[in-house]
């Protein structure tokens, strides 16, 4: 034992100083002493014992410094030899002797993709992956769905056969961030015809890609639509592209406006009466106009304007109503309607006479020729008309609100005006009858002797001559030419003559002859003669009837 412990320290002795000297004889080790072979540095046989290596767990294998090319211990946890090779510790093992599996990754990928770690197939081997945020799995091939950016780094595998677990293997996976979303805008609306910008917000080291309308793509930042056309309006994208990965899209909406087209057909009244008011003129709204403009005839004014309507009063001035169309490229040529502005007639009228009393005819002429006319008369008899001049009369005493409305050329006017009627009732009143080729009789003339004595002047409104020839008669409303005439009826003298209303009532050869004329001809040409006294056939009669007149009435009325 002693020569063996000697002949190691002696060999080792021997070895350290070939190694120091560069000596080239091996060195042997048993209990022959037999020489080294030729081929070994170290030459150990033995029957009954073994040779020791260093031994020691895979921490402290892993925690040598610079191993050395070839360097050999005994791995107590894989329970294998282990020899480095310059870059990574290989193993020999025995039941545990193969390779270890070769680790890989789908990688580079985006987020929200599946990365997919690869391990070559080791048959019969159980597989450990462990990876970044704590990841295990026991899969060969395991996948991570829908990776993060912060599933990056490296992963490791091993492979555990018969009882004998490989070198850890490992491989970096990179999952690249999803790029920010670009903000997308435009400096729309643009015109037709004029530059339309597109614009992304900028992400650093990004590529962009734009889609729009009818194909349109770019591969710019911030491209430019020369000419934009209206078939260039609609909805553009882009995506932002880092290292492979596409950002989501950004979109923006494009207007493309054109100068508007002129406004339709403006309906409304093109004939209309000066001054109308509401006057309504409007038009459909025209595509891509912003605004509009109306346009009146001199002395009209807008009432109410609301784009595309307008409401107008309408002055005395035909002319046109116009309208344009308007936004932020252009106004459109003018719409035109042609209104012819028509005068409103005068309604006014005259009334003769202005101050009628009870029963006695009032006439009534409007002022303007060539109408339409609608008269009315409240309690009147007629109490309406429809002819340009007119007559009435009230039984009754009041006021009255006499109504004329004149229409022409679809204009219309209306005047209302008060007329006062006086209460003037007959109360001496005396009807003769006059019978053709016949003298009157003893008794008419005692009548109109008694007639004349009854009467009272100064107490009387109106008096009124007529009869079956002349209905309407001739009337005297003037109270102080009333009263003459009943003053010169009953008391002479004979010739008196009085005018009233246009005509002249006279005793005019004897306080028995009462005439009314506008004429100073023959007694037979008067207009109107009552004699009950003159004892011939031609005592009484009207309008150039005395002379030989028909059989007729004639009366005569005092009224108060």
């Amino acid at each position: 034992m002693k020569r063996i412990l000697f002949s190691v320290i002696c060999g080792v002795s021997i070895f350290t100083s070939f190694m120091v000297r560069g000596q080239s004889e091996g060195v042997s080790i048993n209990s022959s002493g037999a020489a080294p072979h030729p081929s070994a540095m170290i030459d150990i046989s033995s029957t009954t014992k073994g040779a020791l290596i260093p031994r020691m767990t895979l921490t402290e294998r892993n925690a040598i410094s610079y191993p050395a090319l070839g360097l050999q211990v005994f791995n107590t946890t894989t329970n294998c030899v282990n020899i480095w090779m310059g870059s990574s510790w290989k193993q020999i093992c025995g039941d545990c002797d193969f390779n270890s599996p070769v680790a890989g990754n789908s990688g580079p990928l985006c987020e929200g993709s599946n990365l997919q770690l690869t391990a070559t197939s080791i048959v019969g081997a159980t597989y450990q992956w462990t990876g970044p945020d704590g990841y295990i799995s026991n899969s060969q091939n395991p996948v991570i769905s829908n990776a993060t950016a912060s599933a990056s780094g490296s992963y490791s595998v091993t492979a555990t056969l018969n009882g004998c677990t490989s070198q850890p293997q490992s491989t970096v996976a990179t999952i690249n961030a999803t790029p920010a979303t670009p903000t997308a805008t435009n400096d729309g609306p643009a015109c037709v015809g004029a530059p339309l910008s597109l614009s992304a917000t900028t992400i650093n080291n990004a590529s962009y890609s734009w889609a729009g309308p009818n194909g349109y793509s770019a591969a710019v930042q911030n491209p430019v639509i020369s000419n934009a056309e209206q078939n260039n309006a609609g909805n553009y994208s882009v995506v932002a592209s880092v290292n492979g990965c596409n950002s989501a899209p950004g979109s923006t909406s494009v207007s493309i406006n054109a100068t508007p087209l002129t406004p339709g057909t403006i309906t409304g009244s093109s004939t209309v009466c000066a001054n109308a008011t509401g006057q309504t003129y409007s038009i459909s709204p025209v595509a891509g106009a912003t605004s509009y403009n109306w346009y009146i005839p001199a002395g009209a004014s807008i009432e109410s304007n609301n784009g595309t309507s307008i409401a107008i009063t309408m002055g005395s001035s035909s002319g046109n109503v116009s309208v344009t169309a308007s936004n932020s490229c252009g106004t459109s040529s003018a719409s035109i309607l042609s209104v012819t502005v028509n005068p409103v007639p005068s309604s006014a009228f005259s009334i003769n006479p202005s101050s009628p009393i009870t029963g006695q005819s009032v006439t009534f002429s409007a002022n303007t020729s060539g109408a339409t006319y609608a008269w009315t008369f409240p309690s009147g008899n007629p109490s309406s008309a429809s002819v340009q001049n007119t007559s009435s009369s009230w039984s009754s005493g009041g006021t009255y609100n006499v109504e004329l409305t004149v229409l022409m050329n679809g204009c219309s006017s209306t005047t209302t005006t008060p007329l006062v009627v006086a209460s003037c009732q007959p109360v001496h009143f005396r009807t003769y009858s006059f019978t053709q080729n016949s003298a009157p009789s003893g008794a008419q003339c005692s009548d109109w002797t008694a007639f004349r004595a009854s009467l009272t002047p100064g107490s009387y409104c109106s008096v009124t001559l007529s009869g079956s020839q002349f209905p309407g008669g001739y009337v005297c409303t003037d109270a102080t030419a009333v009263n003459q005439i009943a003053s010169f009826l009953k008391n002479g003298p004979s010739g008196t003559i009085v005018s009233c209303n246009g005509m002249n009532w006279s005793n005019h050869d004897s306080i028995d002859w009462f005439y009314v004329y506008n004429n100073v001809g023959a007694s037979c040409d008067k207009n109107a003669c009552l004699r009950p006294c003159i004892g011939n056939l031609n005592w009484g009669g009207f309008n150039t009837q005395i002379c030989g007149a028909p059989t007729q009435t004639i009366s005569i009325s005092f009224n108060q």
